[in-house]
């Protein structure tokens, strides 16, 4: 059973890793792949230490493929923040005025990772988390904006005055 959940792990890397590499970041799931990867690292290390602690080729391999999917785990900020469904074509914006020169970000995410990381993105992951956390945030502030403006829409004010003195009552 072990060494069908090893070369589970490696078809599913070698499968996907072109996808998620070079396809666009509109196809990817920005929340399960994060957790995918983060799975599939554990389980290789347990695999690794556990399962196959005595057979040396094999405890190589699943460790050399446990690797694979580390490295692959800087590009998740990236991937994460600009599937953000809170993003707003303003927020793009931002994220393109973040470098010098100014880089093409599609709005609709036909880009790569490739092309993003060609184009320097990486040096600017803490910036983009950034504004697609404020973009959250936005969105937040906008439902609860939305939610007292329909809580408001059946009260209604009345005007009195307060006897002659020309002070009105709410």
């Amino acid at each position: 059973m072990p060494h069908n959940s090893l070369w589970g792990y490696a078809r599913e890397y070698f499968y996907k890793f072109n996808i998620w590499m070079n396809g666009p970041i509109y196809d990817l799931d920005g929340e399960r792949l994060p957790e995918d990867i983060l799975q599939a690292t554990k389980a290789l290390y347990k695999l690794q230490k556990v399962a196959f602690k005595e057979l040396a080729d094999t405890n190589l391999i699943t460790g050399d493929l446990r690797n694979l999917y580390t490295e692959f785990r800087p590009y998740l900020p990236i991937i994460v923040s600009l599937k953000n469904p809170d993003l707003k074509p303003r927020h793009c914006e931002i994220i393109q005025k973040l470098s010098d020169p100014i880089f093409d970000l599609d709005y609709d995410l036909h880009q790569s990772i490739s092309d993003l990381v060609k184009l320097g993105v990486q040096e600017l992951i803490e910036d983009i988390e950034e504004v697609s956390e404020i973009a959250t945030k936005e969105r937040a502030l906008e439902l609860n904006l939305n939610k007292m403006r329909d809580e408001w829409k059946t009260v209604k004010f009345e005007l009195q005055e307060f006897s002659s003195s020309g002070t009105y009552l709410l």
